[in-house]
């Protein structure tokens, strides 16, 4: 084998684009991915924020569940790919299905699936990637198999770091955008892969791509111009970005989530499913199957929907009761689905199949295929439900955007908020962020009680921001539940989890703890952390916390003080922060 890339045999391609330069480099390649990322972590970290909450959301709608809805157009529209394909679109389908059911009634096969479907995420994104690259090559007129093997070496170890880090003792990060579910019905089953193993694969992983994909470029030196192979430079950024904060999460150069990377899942999420519609309309439109691209996406928006589905007819606030597992619904609706795409996905895509090949590797259209005998219209009862289907789930994903964009709005009154936010608690698609927001636009509106309830909703979560366990610690104490036990168990737990947060920096969350401690009884305890909390606030040079928490010593020795008011931490708060795109 020749150690460079050499002109194919077969004649060249009429052109290496799909749509044009602009379009393919763009959208296709990633070029548009590579400008936004950069600019949402720089204004992310100059405290600007990311963009508006319901963003995600409306991106999600537009964009991702159109590129579920092109596969099963791929796959069902026409007799002959059900039939070329019938192990695929009959019988795995159905045994997914059948996963799905039993899934509803044993949470454990909900959180395999759920493993699967976050650990099998990474390298659908990266396969495609691979894909695209030897489609450019091989439009362009070159045969690409001296750099196959390192080529797909380089995706497959770019994928793997990210499921080191997602697998590992103390994950990061995720490539499946709300893959948790607050229910805990359905849980990722990591392998806790301990740090130093996962730090040296990590790191191998990070060497070995970049020697694969040297070569590759090395490779190429000299066969492919320095300007035909832009895209394919802007794609291995493009993949490069999408590994980077995990590599860089695993060896503790900086947190993802706090370097503004909260986002990644959801944007590289956008960036795949757009690939993926830019993808499949020219393979449509060359097929002969839809030209006009209105309908195609209409088509696919209403596919999408369909599939979409269980999230509507086993809503928490519909049949949630039907099964135990209906408390995870939208987490494990998203884990099949997403598991069914990339199945047919891996079925339907081969840039070895004729039919694919013809298409997107040579440039040729597709003869439409004749009728057979005339063509008779006729009402399908089933095809009018599934459309209608189509249509419902469709008009409840435009209103959950609705409901975003109405919750993210600073002018919104607290009553109109608990209706929106309790409306998409009965939707299932409710967030932390949310419930944080309608915690404490009830607490300045007096309803000390709701606000209350609001909170301990945003903290069912997991890992809430600290000001919000804070104010709700503060909340019970000030409340009619000050003197029940289980209460202030629950503030003491929630106390101490800010201490551990921010107590080095911020030493004010001290005086809930201490609070909490001396309702309790627990005087030795409250001593305790009204001492370190003195420690961090003169180390602080914050003398008005010391003799806050001072003072609060002294209250104990009056036995009618009660152990003093708790004070809260409540810094600047993002309330909107969390609302993320369910898909």
């Amino acid at each position: 084998m020749s150690a460079a890339v050499q002109p194919a045999a077969a004649p060249a391609a009429p052109s290496r684009w799909l749509f044009g330069p602009g379009v393919d480099v763009f959208l296709g390649y990633g070029a548009a991915y590579l400008i936004s990322v950069p600019l949402l972590v720089g204004l992310s970290l100059r405290g600007i924020g990311t963009p508006a909450e319901w963003l995600p959301a409306a991106l999600a709608l537009v964009v991702s569940i159109p590129h579920y809805g092109a596969t099963l157009l791929r796959v069902y529209q026409r007799p002959d790919d059900r039939n070329k394909y019938a192990v695929f679109t009959v019988w795995i389908t159905l045994g997914v299905a059948a996963l799905f059911g039993t899934a509803l009634w044993v949470p454990i096969v909900g959180s395999l699936l759920l493993t699967l479907y976050v650990t099998w995420s990474p390298w659908h994104f990266s396969g495609q990637n691979y894909g695209l690259f030897l489609m450019y090559l091989r439009r362009s007129g070159r045969d690409p198999q001296a750099i196959k093997r390192p080529l797909y070496l380089s995706f497959l170890l770019a994928a793997g770091v990210a499921i080191v880090a997602m697998h590992m003792a103390a994950a990061v990060g995720s490539f499946a955008p709300n893959a948790q579910d607050r229910s805990l019905t359905y849980t990722m089953l990591r392998l806790g892969i301990p740090m130093p193993v996962a730090i040296a694969a990590a790191v191998a992983a990070g060497a070995g791509w970049l020697a694969c994909i040297g070569t590759v470029f090395v490779r190429l030196r000299g066969v492919v111009s320095l300007r035909e192979s832009a895209p394919l430079v802007v794609l291995v950024a493009m993949q490069a970005l999408w590994y980077l904060p995990s590599l860089a999460g695993v060896t503790g150069l900086f947190d993802p989530a706090r370097a503004g990377f909260a986002f990644t899942a959801i944007w590289i999420a956008v960036a795949h499913a757009a690939q993926y519609l830019w993808v499949t309309y020219y393979y449509a439109r060359r097929e002969g199957r839809q030209r006009n691209l209105a309908a195609f996406y209409g088509q696919a928006m209403l596919a999408g929907c369909v599939i979409l589905s269980p999230m509507l007819l086993l809503a928490p606030g519909m049949f949630g009761s039907i099964a135990p597992g209906a408390a995870g619904i939208t987490v494990l609706t998203l884990s099949v689905l997403n598991l069914h795409h990339f199945i047919l996905d891996g079925a339907i895509w081969k840039l070895r199949d004729g039919r694919v090949a013809r298409v997107l590797l040579r440039d040729e259209a597709a003869p439409t295929p004749e009728p057979i005998g005339p063509r008779r219209r006729r009402i399908r009862p089933l095809a009018v439900a599934v459309w209608a289907l189509a249509l419902v789930s469709l008009a409840t994903q435009v209103e959950l955007v609705r409901l975003y964009v109405a919750a993210t709005r600073d002018s919104l009154e607290a009553a109109a908020l608990v209706r929106t936010t309790r409306t998409l608690a009965w939707l299932g698609q409710d967030t932390q962020g949310l419930w944080a927001k309608t915690g404490r636009e009830l607490e300045r509106a007096g309803d000390g009680r709701s606000a209350l309830a609001a909170y301990r909703r945003a903290v069912a979560f997991g890992r809430p921001p600290p000001w919000v366990a804070s104010r709700a610690v503060g909340l019970v104490l000030e409340g009619p539940a000050a003197d029940d036990p289980r209460a202030l168990a629950e503030a003491r737990r929630m106390a101490q989890y800010v201490v551990n947060q921010v107590g080095q920096t911020r030493p004010e969350v001290y005086q809930p703890l201490v609070a909490v401690h001396a309702r309790s009884g627990s005087w030795d305890r409250a001593n305790k952390a009204a001492a370190r909390g003195i420690e961090v606030a003169e180390a602080r040079g914050r003398p008005d916390v010391a003799e806050a928490l001072r003072r609060q010593l002294a209250a104990y020795h009056t036995p009618e003080s009660g152990g003093a008011s708790a004070s809260t931490f409540a810094p600047e708060a993002e309330p909107g922060a969390g609302l993320a795109a369910p898909y």
